[in-house]
């Protein structure tokens, strides 16, 4: 199996992106899903003033054409402007029950950061 991370950035792709944890999450008895429109224009860069200050990457994990794990990363230029240095944070970090999984979307989210 290839495991292969490409980042999000068509509308169709963050759509995919914030849809993984619906079929990841399906079968958890504790898990409560999101509203979905309420997540999609979160990451809608037309609907969200965050993006107008920070830069977003959304990746998602692959294998053979089924997605296995997504990660976001985020640089705000206010707090980068307000510390002196650039300052980097991740999130929605999830990912099946594979170590290689969960280090490739790590290392590529570190990359970008």
């Amino acid at each position: 199996m290839t495991l292969k991370i490409e980042e999000a950035r068509t509308r169709a792709e963050r759509k995919a992106w914030v849809r993984f944890v619906f079929s990841h999450y399906r079968d958890h008895p504790f898990y409560v899903p999101q509203i979905i429109s309420d997540e999609i224009s979160y990451f809608d860069p037309a609907k969200n003033p965050a993006f107008d200050v920070a830069q977003v990457r959304m990746f998602t994990a692959s294998l053979n054409g089924t997605p296995v794990g997504r990660v976001c990363g985020i640089i705000n230029s206010l707090e980068t402007e307000k510390v002196g240095h650039k300052v980097g944070r991740f999130g929605w970090f999830e990912t099946i029950d594979d170590v290689s999984v969960a280090h490739g979307l790590l290392d590529q989210v570190r990359e970008w950061l």
